[in-house]
């Protein structure tokens, strides 16, 4: 039985008990999942979201190394090498997410032309910062 101040929140806040509870690490996973499984009927399609998976995990990858560069420079100081490994792993980052992101239309696009469910498209979001936290 829900408690009172969970019917409380859902009421003001105009969302379901389940949406409350949602962790977005889920909700993105069901999403890819969303893709991995709509992409399954048409092997085309298939392949390309193959090359999607790829770049999200470069693009996870490369958003670890930037993390590393920065917390390396910030706690050693700006020293040259510091500051070249961040700007390095700054120009890696961007790479990755350009190529996520071209991929990613790709297989939108790909989808539509399948007549395949691509709702998950607008799910993400069309901004590059909606498409990164994603």
């Amino acid at each position: 039985m829900p408690s009172p101040e969970r019917d409380f929140l859902s009421e003001a806040w105009g969302r379901k008990e389940d949406a409350m509870t949602e962790i977005p690490e889920d909700r993105n996973s069901g999403i890819f999942m969303d893709i991995k499984l709509g992409a399954e009927a048409d092997p085309k399609v298939a392949e390309l979201v193959n090359d999607l998976e790829q770049n999200l995990l470069r693009y996870g990858k490369s958003e670890a190394g930037f993390l590393r560069a920065k917390f390396k420079w910030e706690s050693e100081g700006n020293t040259p090498e510091s500051r070249k490994d961040f700007e390095v792993a700054d120009r890696s980052k961007r790479a990755a997410h350009e190529a996520l992101i071209d991929q990613m239309n790709v297989v939108s696009r790909a989808f539509n032309r399948s007549g395949l469910d691509n709702s998950w498209r607008k799910k993400i979001g069309a901004d590059r910062d909606q498409i990164a936290a994603w």
